[in-house]
């Protein structure tokens, strides 16, 4: 019986891939919010750590929940982790991709009305 394995596998690669990603993500987000809002860094770092907190949720959720849907199949031999696998970790690939497209998007078009007021309130 692989199936403890087989989740373990999962579930390592689908952490790796998500805490590789966040980290990566976080960094050159700084980046680009801090220049999106005429270098207020210290606004850029709170939104880019608030995004990150919910970037980890939505997909460790979102792992867990492959998990819990997948977890009624028995993976008996090879053929069968290796469909079992590929088929969860692409899932969680193409919603990473998704949800960092979309949240690209949003900041890109999101204009801050204005940058100083903001400054000011914090």
């Amino acid at each position: 019986m692989l199936n403890p394995l087989t989740y373990f596998i999962y579930l390592a690669i689908s952490a790796y891939i998500t805490f590789a990603v966040g980290k990566t993500l976080n960094q050159n987000g700084l980046v680009f919010l801090t220049s999106h809002l005429g270098g207020n860094k210290r606004l850029a770092t709170a939104i880019n750590s608030l995004l990150l907190i919910g970037y980890y949720l939505i997909n460790t959720g979102y792992i867990l929940l492959v998990l819990n849907l997948s977890s009624t199949n028995e993976v008996e031999d090879i053929n069968a982790v290796i469909h079992f696998l590929s088929l969860n970790l692409g899932l969680v690939t193409l919603m990473l991709g998704a949800m960092h497209m979309i949240i690209f998007y949003v900041l890109a078009n999101w204009k801050p009305a204005n940058v100083t007021t903001a400054i000011e309130e914090l």
